[in-house]
């Protein structure tokens, strides 16, 4: 069971908004700030963030819905002009970062 916000952190890099150097700063700011976090280590978010794209990916395959992978979502969503360029480059850099941790 984590702390909330580790929990949206997490989710945060599950879905590519941040990258492994931003998780890392925030979560040293919101240990520093908040002794009721413990003690939580960029690893263990990003293992996280791995698990909880990956129940995603199952629960939508469970319930027989269309699912995308992450890539696929960030993609559709730069072609529909929900993201800039900047962004869709940040995004797509640490959803691969994710993947390849997973390996």
């Amino acid at each position: 069971d984590s702390h909330p916000r580790v929990s949206r952190l997490a989710i945060q890099y599950a879905r590519g908004e941040i990258d492994r150097e931003t998780l890392s700063d925030r979560l040293e700011r919101l240990r520093s700030a908040d002794n009721s976090v413990g003690a939580v280590d960029t690893e263990a978010v990003v293992q996280s963030a791995a698990a909880l794209d990956r129940q995603d990916t199952h629960n939508a395959a469970a319930s027989d819905t269309e699912q995308s992978s992450p890539t696929a979502r960030l993609r559709r969503r730069y072609a529909d002009g929900e993201v800039s360029h900047e962004e869709y480059k940040q995004r797509l850099t640490t959803l691969r970062e994710t993947a390849s941790e997973e390996t």
